[in-house]
């Protein structure tokens, strides 16, 4: 049996528009006068096209960085290359993917926002253990994994998808490992009852005890 299972990316704001709604932040784009407004307009409309007009979308993304490399506003930079980032991993064009986010990690790590490092990091976790890169991969989740361990009651959903997406990466060397951090996601998932989690973790669950009796 194929192991098949999920692994929790966090995109940091998925924007999802109506064709209604895509035409006002065209509208809005067209009045704005600020360039962080601009740039922040640009992401949005990029990230609402990547599925219907992926050469719009990519002209919207780099119009926006050529803008924030103008301004010389690096956090606003590496905001752009993470929405960039988003592009590609959709696409599943996972290498430039990787190569947007570790240049939004570089700037981030300059200017010390370690709360949008480590959100970057768990995506850079996901992409290595993707490449079968199992000691990068490895050195982001423990990185994510012990920040919100120390403020889990920040944010309960990325500490209980960081355990999630630990049990997945031990899956290839040891199935009980998998199945402790599986259930420790479980347990830390009860306090906030997210039904999407709940269906990750008990299908993570299933696959890995299937895996382990057929051993």
């Amino acid at each position: 049996m194929k192991k098949h299972l999920f692994l929790l990316i966090f995109f940091l704001g998925n924007f999802c528009f109506s064709q209604t709604e895509l035409s006002s932040l065209k509208d809005s784009l067209n009045f704005a006068v600020q360039p962080e407004v601009k740039i922040d307009l640009r992401k949005k409309i990029a990230l609402e096209l990547k599925l219907t007009d992926w050469d719009k979308a990519i002209s919207y993304i780099e119009t926006a960085e050529e803008e924030a490399k103008e301004i010389a506003d690096q956090e606003l930079l590496a905001s752009v290359y993470v929405t960039t980032g988003k592009l590609y991993y959709s696409k599943d064009v996972i290498d430039v993917a990787l190569e947007y986010y570790l240049k939004a990690e570089g700037i981030y790590k300059e200017s010390g926002n370690l709360s949008e490092q480590m959100s970057l990091q768990n995506n850079l976790a996901i992409i290595y253990a993707r490449l079968n890169n199992i000691k990068k991969a490895t050195f982001y989740f423990d990185k994510v994994f012990q920040y919100h361990q120390d403020f889990k009651t920040r944010d309960t959903f990325k500490y209980a998808s960081i355990l999630n997406n630990m049990g997945t990466l031990y899956l290839k060397e040891d199935l009980d490992s998998s199945l402790v951090y599986y259930n420790r996601a479980l347990d830390v998932n009860h306090s906030i009852k997210n039904h999407m989690l709940y269906a990750y973790i008990y299908t993570n669950i299933g696959r890995t005890i299937y895996e382990k009796d057929s051993t």
